[in-house]
């Protein structure tokens, strides 16, 4: 597995195996060491992470990358049909998770500006046109 995230010549079979165990098997070992193994590798996604600044702020890394995995994990364990064929293709779907999980995080935490009330008796304040009587309102609703 260190040669393929290194990038040197590698045998991917190892790595394919282990997500179609931990995937199509449900496999809690698999999945124990499938995190294990790539562990690392999403770290080293989120500290490269375009928005990883503003992430910090809400969550910690180990957050992160097991958010990463557990969203991974929901998006493909119910859904036997998903099988990757390579294991850059696996890769990738786990690192959109780990966009997904950051994403997410940021957007839930986010909250719309606070607008000001305007002063009261300035022009931009609220003002009620003349009070109508019941009878006059019911009237208007016939």
């Amino acid at each position: 597995m260190s040669n393929y995230r290194n990038g040197e010549p590698s045998n991917e079979l190892y790595g394919l195996e282990l997500f179609r165990r931990a995937i199509v098997q449900s496999n809690q070992d698999a999945w124990q060491c499938l995190q294990q193994c790539f562990s690392e590798l999403v770290l080293s996604w989120l500290r490269r992470h375009p928005r990883k600044e503003e992430a910090y702020r809400i969550d910690s890394e180990e957050n992160y990358v097991a958010r990463a995995f557990e969203r991974f994990w929901l998006a493909t364990a119910h859904n036997r049909q998903v099988e990757f064929s390579t294991l850059a293709a696996a890769l990738q779907y786990l690192r959109a998770s780990l966009n997904g999980a950051i994403l997410d995080t940021l957007r839930a935490c986010s909250r719309p500006k606070e607008v000001p009330l305007p002063e009261a008796g300035s022009p931009e304040e609220p003002s009620v046109e003349d009070s109508v009587d019941n009878g006059e309102l019911w009237e208007l609703l016939r």
